[in-house]
């Protein structure tokens, strides 16, 4: 899903599963979008599974597993991603600037809290 221009995009209760792609964002790359993805499996992708280029974006109860890649990665250091209540594939949390094991992050995500469950 590519996502841009300021336009307002909801991703609701949707699977993103085995996708590759040329940008950062092999699931989701959002570039100027007023993104919010909820509820929705985002795994094994060829890259990130969320990528947010510029602006904020909020990635919530979602499964973010297996992306080879970030799990959410934030390019922009002037905004955070709330990235809360999500399951990064290990109760304790998402790795890279993330505490846990499980899928990572960049910096500038808000992961905390997530969930220790699918």
């Amino acid at each position: 899903i590519y996502c841009s221009d300021g336009h307002a995009v909801i991703v609701k209760s949707t699977t993103i599963d085995s996708n590759s792609s040329y940008l950062a964002g092999a699931g989701i790359y959002s570039d100027s979008a007023d993104l919010v993805v909820t509820s929705s499996h985002i795994r094994n992708n060829d890259g990130d599974g969320v990528c947010i280029a510029r602006d904020s974006a909020t990635v919530n109860q979602c499964d973010i597993t297996g992306n080879t890649g970030y799990g959410v990665s934030n390019h922009g250091s002037s905004h955070i991603v709330n990235a809360e209540n999500n399951w990064w594939g290990d109760a304790s949390g998402p790795a890279g600037a993330g505490p846990g094991s499980g899928a990572s992050v960049s910096a500038y995500v808000d992961f905390d809290p997530w969930r220790i469950q699918p």
